[in-house]
């Protein structure tokens, strides 16, 4: 995952700064230097020891006990998995395998200096940084939404702001089963272990979060992305929060400080919902998932307005003799993007979608008067996307690190077709192959050229960073499919 930020007269020297994730290292590479100007890790290593000395050798007719030393194994690494940047770009927000928030401070110069740590009590799944760059909006899978300041003042108090949960003291737990109404082996050693812990005192007990924080939503659901609107309500500008879930409901929710007041719903996805994205400058919202189709919403109506056919597209683009041509193969959509298409000032812009395990992006456009979307183009890649940022003059796509002689990383240039089609055909026009040219860019050969550092990851762990949205298909169809990991 990665960011960019522009070039500003705060920082004259480095030009654009791309901050790029890569495993538990994050690192800002100066597009004017053409080199890593700052690298910063989450990786900590710990290594404890311990001493038994049951004597202290003293008494002649005794052997002094042996003194142990016990190295503990290297702490493994938290991978960066999220990432958003301020408006302004002084700062960075990442997100940990660790289920950490971190603050980066981004200094004049592209260095990069952790200002906060704040854990969550489950994995965020999506953040972003909105309010005039004050507030964290931090969403997770457990379906929880809470807004945090993005500079911790480290000066908080739950009692005196009523903002976290208080603690209250816990009554003895006392299992409501016995011997004699539990029969299952199962049920008997669950039993066993209850009691156990409440002849030890061991009650569970929900600690508070140390931090100031408030909870703003919640979907009974696993929620999956989530994204910040602004519009306009009887002449004033007002925030909104939008959110998806596992179970194909999009979610129109106020702003703080009326998060809980919910607008509406965008309905119509008949599988899980993985990500949604705003088009800049309209009222529209992409969302896609498990269908078929990527879906085009007018979200202050909550309408739905067009739906866009990945699976035609992809039966262009693949061979007809893999499981991908088939109608039964499932999709997956990993990612929604929208990157300008042409000049700033042209007010247009490109869709770019990709589907988990599929080395193509499939490209639209949307028309700049009407915000009517074309069909899908398509560009074969010889490795599988996994993020993309847009940057000065193109885009930046990052590849699955695991294809032999293939950068990481490449520059993709697009370029508008001259022959734009009348308004009343816009919905069959295609970008072809041709307006999208994969470049060589020495501003970001350094990056490439960076060596691995740490252990090598398995092809697992690899698979579990890169890969995961297909796992969000419900399977069997019952209640317990939709439960999130009990480690999330």
């Amino acid at each position: 995952c990665s960011v960019f930020i522009p070039a500003s007269s705060a920082r004259p020297d480095v030009g654009g700064l791309v901050i790029a994730a890569c495993g538990a290292r994050l690192m800002s590479h100066s597009l004017g230097k053409k080199s890593v100007v700052s690298t910063w890790s989450a990786f900590e290593m710990t290594v404890g020891y311990s001493s038994v000395d049951n004597n202290d050798g003293d008494d002649a007719d005794e052997r002094p006990a042996k003194r142990s030393k016990k190295e503990s194994a290297p702490a493994k690494s938290p991978n960066i998995i999220k990432i958003a940047r301020s408006a302004d770009g002084n700062h960075v927000v990442i997100v940990t395998e660790d289920k950490s928030i971190r603050v980066i401070h981004v200094e004049s110069d592209g260095q990069l200096r952790e200002t906060s740590r704040r854990t969550m009590p489950k994995r965020p799944c999506a953040i972003e940084v909105v309010m005039d760059d004050t507030t964290i909006l931090c969403g997770d899978k457990f379906g929880d939404v809470y807004s945090l300041p993005l500079l911790d003042s480290g000066h908080y108090s739950a009692d005196s702001t009523g903002s976290g949960p208080t603690l209250q003291p816990q009554s003895d737990f006392k299992p409501s089963a016995t011997s004699y109404t539990v029969h299952t082996k199962r049920n008997r050693i669950a039993l066993e272990s209850q009691m156990k812990q409440a002849q030890l005192g061991l009650t569970p007990r929900k600690e508070a979060l140390q931090f100031e924080h408030k909870l703003l939503l919640g979907h009974v659901s696993m929620l999956t992305d989530l994204k910040f609107a602004l519009a306009t309500v009887d002449g004033e500008q007002r925030p909104h929060i939008i959110t998806a879930d596992r179970d194909e409901h999009i979610r129109i929710s106020r702003g703080p400080p009326q998060a809980h007041v919910i607008e509406g719903f965008c309905l119509g996805h008949t599988a899980f919902i993985s990500k949604i994205c705003l088009v800049p400058g309209t009222e529209l919202l992409l969302s896609g998932g498990g269908d078929d189709w990527i879906g085009v919403w007018n979200w202050r109506a909550n309408e739905l307005v067009q739906k866009l056919d990945i699976r035609a597209a992809l039966r262009l683009c693949v061979d007809p003799r893999t499981t991908y041509a088939k109608d039964d193969h499932l999709i997956s959509v990993s990612g929604i993007w929208t990157v300008p298409y042409g000049e700033p000032a042209d007010n247009r812009w490109a869709i770019i979608v990709t589907i988990e395990h599929l080395p193509t992006l499939f490209i639209a456009v949307v028309h700049p008067r009407t915000s009517k979307v074309s069909r899908f183009g398509f560009l074969e890649c010889e490795g599988t996307p996994v993020d993309l940022i847009a940057i000065e003059n193109g885009i930046v796509v990052s590849f699955d690190p695991r294809v032999i002689g293939r950068h990481r990383l490449e520059t993709l240039l697009l370029h508008p077709d001259p022959l734009w089609p009348t308004e009343d055909r816009w919905e069959q026009f295609q970008p072809k192959a041709h307006q999208f040219a994969h470049v060589y860019d020495s501003r970001i050969a350094a990056l490439n050229a960076l060596p691995d550092v740490g252990p090598t990851p398995t092809k697992k762990e690899l698979d579990d960073l890169l890969y995961g949205v297909s796992d969000l298909r419900k399977r069997g169809g019952t209640a317990s499919d939709a439960d999130p990991p009990a480690d999330a």
